[in-house]
C-alpha cells in the first residue's frame, strides 16, 4: 500500500462520495400494459420472463447482503481482537513488582510503579495497545525499511532515507548511551515486546489488512525516532538548492526579496543580549548547475519521499509558548501555554499519558511519544515546561569536488585527496526485486546528491555537482539522558543542567514553577561556521565554509524573570543585537509573536480562559495591514464593489465563519501566482511555492508596501502593471472563483467552507478502507499567519496540512486546573472508544482537565489494568 500523499489538502480516502444526483430523480420501471388481450402465447411468457429476472436480481441482492453482513462480522470480530484490554489483570514478564494502568474517561493512561524501570516498562506494553502500527511505521522510516512493507511506491524514500543515514546515527549514539539510559530504554523495550510476543494473532488492524509482521523493539529504535523527529524539525537543504536556483534565474537582489531575512527591530525572543558583535555573513556560490536539474529533483523528493514523513507541511512547521509570572496571571502563580504546529495526520504523532513511582519521586504527567519513553512536554511535581522549534539551520550543503580520473573513490579536502567512505545498502522492495544503492560517505557527510538524482531519474535529472550534506543529527548526541534529565528536575538550575545534553532537534523550552520563577533556555547543536550564512551550497574541498563546532550552552540565549513578567516564543528570532554568535536560522515571520506579545499586554492579569481564547485566535497581522488596500479598489462589476465593502473596516481576523476571511485569502492566493509566476516561470514557481508557504506570504507581504516593484509588471503585457492593478485583477478573478465553488450567495461564502483539516492515515488513501482509517473533514479558521495556525499548500489550497497538534495550559497554582486537548483521540485503532474522540472538541476550542491527583483520577477512572510479574 502506497502512503497517502498530503502535499495537497486532503487524500482521496477522505473525500466523500457522492450519490448520483439522477438518482432521485429516475423512475421505476413500467409495468407490463394489462390492456393487451391475454392469449396463452402473448402474456404468460413475458412474466414468466420477468420472475425470473426478479428472483435472480432478489438472489443476488440477498447474497450481497450476506457477503456484506459476513464481512461487517469479520471485521468487526478481527477488530475487536486487537483493542486493548483496560481491565483486569495481566502477566507482564520482566517488572520487579505489579503496576497500576488507570484509564481516566479521556482514554489518558495513568500508571504507578514501584520504580521507574517498571514504569517505562509498563509504558512501553501501553504505547504497544494503542500505537503499534504507529511505532511500526516510525521504525520502518527510521531505518528506510518503507518499500519492505509497502512495496515499489515507498522505495524511493528508503534511497533517500538510507543516504541520510539515520538508523546509522542512531545506532552510533546507542552505543554511547549512559548505563542508566539503556537500561530505561531495554526496559521501555521489554514492555512493548511483551504486548507483540502475547498478540501475535490480534495485531492492530492494518497488520491484517497489508500482511504485515511486527519485530522485536529494540532501544535504537527509540533513538532512531527521535533522529526522525529531528529531520523533521531541521532546516533547511532544500530551501538551499531551490534559492540556489533563483540566484540563478534572477540574481542576488531579487532573490533575497523572494526569501526575506528577520527584521533588524526584532520582536526577539531575548532582545539585546550583548556578548559581542555579529559577524557579517558571507554568502557562498550556488553550484554551476543547469537551472532546472535541482527544482526536478526537489519535485521528485516532494513527490517521493516528502509524503512518507510524518510532518509534511515543513515550511509551517513550528508552534507557540508563552509564560507569565504570578504578577501576571489571575491566580497569583506562574500559566504557561504550549501549542506545537506539526503536520495534519492521523492517529496523532502525540501520546498523552502520566507516570509515576509509589515513592513520589517521580510524578510527571503532560505529552509524548509513542516509539520514546517519558513525556516531552509536560509538568512534574515542582517545574513546568512547553517547547518551540528553534528553526536553526542546522543543514549545509558543500560541494565536493571528485576526480574519477586521477583519484577514482576520492574526493578533494584541504589536506589533499582522500577516500570517500562507501556503504552498500541493499532495500528490500515488496512485490519487486531488491534495490542496490551506493551511500558515499565524505567528512561533511553523505553526498545527498546521489540519492536526489536516483529518485529524480524518471525525469531524466542528473545533479552534476556532487553536495554532501552536513547535519547536526548525524553526530551521536544526548537526547534521551537530556529527556530523563529534564523530567526529574525540581528547580531552574536542574533544568538547566538537563538541557545541556538537549542536542537535537533545536528547542526553544519555556519554564514555570511553583515557587513562582520563569524562565527560558534555547538549546540544541547550533553549528559556528568559519565563512557563509548557509543559504546556498558552498564549496567544500577548500575549508573556508567549515563548521568549527557548536555555540557553547552556556553562551545560547536565555531569559529568568524578566522585567516584563512574561516570555512568550513563536519560532521568532532567538537574540538581538549585539549576540557575538552568528546564529543562522530560517525564523518565523513576527506574525504570531506580535499577536501573542499584543494579547499579552492588553491585561494586567491573564487567566485560564484568557489562554483559551488567545490559543484560538485567528487574527492575522497580514490581512490586517492588506485589507485597507483591497477596501480601497475600484471593481466595475456589482459582486467586486460587494466585497470591497465587507473589507472596510474589517479587523483580519480569520475566523471559520467569516466571508471577509475567504475573499481576503482567494484574492492573496491569485496575487501570489499573478505577481511571482512570470518571473520564476511554472516549475521555479511550483517548487518555490509548494515548499515554503511562510517565505512566499511574508515576501508578498513586504512587497506590499513597494506599489512599483518590479515584481507586480507582469512580463506578458505590453502596460506596466503596479501593486494595484495586479489586486484588483486578482480580487476580479476571486470572486469568479468564490461563486464556481461556493455559489451566487457570498453570505455562503464562509472561510471554514474551504479551509478544512482531515486528519489523514498512511493507509487514508487506500480503496474500499480509506475511510475507516481518516478522520471526518471539519472546517477551521486561520493561516500560517495566525496564532491558530492553519497552514495549507498554495499550489492545491485550502486543505490545512499544519495544525495545533496539541493545545496545553498549565497552571502552577495548582496541577489539577491544568487543561489540556489534541487531535484525534489517545487510541491509534479504528473503531476504539478513543480513535479521534478528541477531534470535535479540539476544533471548537474546548479542552480536558489533565487529572493529576490520586483522588482525580479515581474520581474519573474507566478502567484499571494490573500488570504484574
Amino acid at each position: 500500500m502506497a502512503r497517502s500523499s498530503r502535499k495537497g489538502s486532503r487524500s482521496a480516502g477522505a473525500r466523500s462520495s457522492r450519490p448520483n444526483p439522477n438518482g432521485a430523480l429516475s423512475s421505476p420501471p413500467a409495468p407490463p400494459d394489462d390492456r393487451t388481450e391475454p392469449t396463452v402465447a402473448a402474456v404468460p411468457a413475458p412474466r414468466r420472463r420477468m420472475s425470473t429476472l426478479r428472483r435472480i436480481l432478489i438472489g443476488v441482492a440477498a447474497m450481497a447482503l450476506v457477503a456484506i453482513l459476513a464481512l461487517a462480522v469479520y471485521l468487526y470480530i478481527v477488530v475487536q481482537k486487537t483493542l486493548p484490554t483496560t481491565s483486569g489483570t495481566i502477566n507482564l514478564p520482566g517488572l520487579s513488582a505489579p503496576v497500576t494502568v488507570t484509564r481516566d474517561v479521556y482514554g489518558v493512561p495513568h500508571i504507578t510503579a514501584a520504580n521507574v524501570k517498571d514504569l517505562y516498562t509498563a509504558q512501553g506494553y501501553v504505547h504497544a495497545q494503542d500505537h503499534l502500527f504507529q511505532m511500526f511505521y516510525y521504525r520502518q522510516l527510521g531505518e528506510g525499511r518503507l518499500g519492505e512493507a509497502f512495496g515499489p511506491s515507498a522505495a524511493q524514500a528508503d534511497i533517500f532515507l538510507r543516504t541520510v543515514g539515520m538508523r546509522r546515527a542512531a545506532e552510533t549514539e546507542t552505543k554511547a548511551l549512559s548505563p542508566k539510559a539503556r537500561s530505561y530504554l531495554e526496559a521501555y523495550a521489554k514492555g512493548v515486546n511483551a504486548f507483540i510476543h502475547t498478540h501475535q494473532d490480534s495485531l492492530p488492524l492494518e497488520f491484517t489488512l497489508a500482511g504485515l509482521k511486527m519485530e522485536d523493539w529494540q532501544p535504537v529504535d527509540s533513538i532512531a525516532f527521535a533522529k526522525v523527529m529531528a529531520w523533521n524539525l531541521s532546516r533547511n537543504w532544500d530551501t538551499e538548492l531551490i534559492n540556489a536556483d533563483v540566484r540563478a534565474k534572477l540574481g542576488p537582489d531579487r532573490t533575497a526579496q523572494l526569501f526575506p531575512d528577520y527584521p533588524a527591530e526584532g520582536p526577539f525572543i531575548v532582545p539585546g543580549q550583548s556578548l559581542g558583535s555579529d559577524t557579517p555573513p558571507v554568502a557562498g556560490r550556488p553550484p554551476d548547475e543547469n537551472p532546472h536539474s535541482i527544482t526536478h529533483a526537489i519535485e521528485a523528493f516532494n513527490r517521493d519521499v516528502r509524503p512518507w514523513l510524518p510532518e509534511t507541511g515543513m515550511s509551517g512547521l513550528g508552534s507557540n509558548n508563552w509564560v507569565v509570572d504570578g504578577t501576571k496571571s489571575a491566580t497569583g502563580k506562574p500559566l504557561l501555554s504550549n501549542d506545537p504546529h506539526l503536520g495534519v495526520q492521523n492517529p496523532s504523532i502525540w501520546y498523552q499519558i502520566h507516570l509515576s513511582t509509589s515513592d513520589g519521586k517521580y510524578d510527571v504527567a503532560g505529552f509524548g511519544f509513542t516509539a520514546f519513553p517519558g513525556i516531552v512536554t509536560g509538568h512534574n511535581q515542582n517545574i513546568a515546561w512547553g517547547v518551540t522549534n528553534t528553526e536553526g539551520d542546522v543543514e549545509d550543503l558543500f560541494i565536493e569536488k571528485l576526480d574519477p580520473t586521477g583519484h577514482p573513490g576520492q574526493y578533494l579536502t584541504p589536506d589533499g585527496w582522500q577516500p570517500m567512505q562507501l556503504i552498500t545498502e541493499t532495500i528490500q522492495v515488496r512485490g519487486d526485486a531488491p534495490i542496490t544503492h551506493t551511500v558515499r560517505i565524505t567528512r561533511h557527510g553523505p553526498i545527498l546528491s546521489d540519492a536526489l538524482t536516483a529518485i529524480s531519474s524518471t525525469i531524466g535529472t542528473t545533479i552534476k555537482e556532487p553536495l554532501a550534506l552536513q547535519w547536526t543529527a548525524a553526530q551521536p548526541g544526548h537526547i534521551y539522558e537530556a529527556a530523563l534529565a529534564l523530567q526529574m528536575a525540581s528547580n531552574w538550575q536542574e533544568f538547566r543542567a538537563a538541557l545541556a545534553k538537549w542536542s537535537v532537534p533545536g528547542q526553544n523550552f519555556v519554564y514555570a514553577d511553583r515557587q513562582g520563577n520563569i524562565g527560558y533556555q534555547m538549546t540544541g547543536d547550533q553549528p559556528v561556521r568559519k565563512k557563509g550564512d548557509g543559504k546556498a551550497p558552498v564549496p567544500g574541498w577548500t575549508g573556508e565554509y567549515d563548521w568549527t563546532g557548536n555555540v557553547p550552552y552556556d553562551d545560547l540565549p536565555r531569559l529568568y524573570n524578566p522585567p516584563d513578567h512574561f516570555i512568550a516564543t513563536a519560532n521568532n528570532k532567538n537574540y538581538g543585537p549585539g549576540y557575538k554568535y552568528p546564529i543562522e536560522a530560517e525564523w518565523a515571520p513576527p506574525w504570531r509573536i506580535s499577536r501573542i506579545t499584543e494579547m499579552l499586554k492588553a491585561k494586567d492579569k491573564l487567566s485560564v480562559d484568557d489562554y483559551k481564547q488567545m490559543l484560538m485566535d485567528t487574527h492575522s497581522p497580514m490581512a490586517k495591514k492588506m485589507a485597507p488596500m483591497l477596501a480601497n479598489l475600484k471593481p466595475t462589476d456589482a459582486k467586486g464593489q460587494d466585497a470591497v465593502k465587507m473589507l472596510q473596516g474589517w479587523d483580519g481576523n480569520l475566523s471559520a465563519d467569516s466571508v471577509p476571511a475567504s475573499i481576503y485569502k482567494v484574492t492573496v492566493q491569485r496575487a501570489i501566482s499573478e505577481t511571482f509566476y512570470d518571473d520564476l516561470g511554472q516549475d521555479l514557481f511550483q517548487e518555490y511555492a509548494g515548499s515554503n508557504s511562510v517565505a512566499v506570504n511574508r515576501s508578498f507581504e513586504l512587497l506590499l508596501d513597494r506599489p512599483d516593484d518590479p515584481f507586480w509588471d507582469r512580463t506578458g503585457t505590453p502596460q506596466k502593471e503596479k501593486r494595484d492593478d495586479i489586486l484588483l485583477t486578482s480580487l476580479n478573478s476571486a470572486m469568479t472563483d468564490l461563486t464556481s465553488a461556493l455559489g451566487d450567495d457570498m453570505t455562503g461564502w464562509t472561510w471554514g467552507k474551504s479551509h478544512t483539516v482531515t486528519p489523514s492515515h498512511p493507509f487514508g488513501s487506500q480503496p474500499g478502507v480509506g475511510g475507516i482509517f481518516n478522520l471526518p473533514t471539519k472546517p477551521f479558521g486561520g493561516d500560517v499567519t495566525t496564532v491558530s495556525i492553519g497552514e495549507y499548500n498554495l499550489l492545491d489550497p485550502f486543505g490545512m496540512i499544519t495544525y495545533q497538534s496539541y493545545r496545553m495550559i498549565l497552571d502552577t497554582s495548582d496541577w489539577t486546573k491544568s487543561l489540556s486537548i489534541f487531535v484525534g483521540g489517545e487510541s491509534g485503532q479504528p473503531f476504539a472508544k478513543h480513535w479521534g474522540d478528541q477531534f470535535s472538541a479540539w476544533q471548537q476550542g474546548d479542552f480536558d482537565p489533565m487529572l493529576y491527583t490520586p483522588q482525580q483520577v479515581d474520581a474519573n477512572k474507566d478502567g484499571v489494568l494490573m500488570l504484574v510479574p
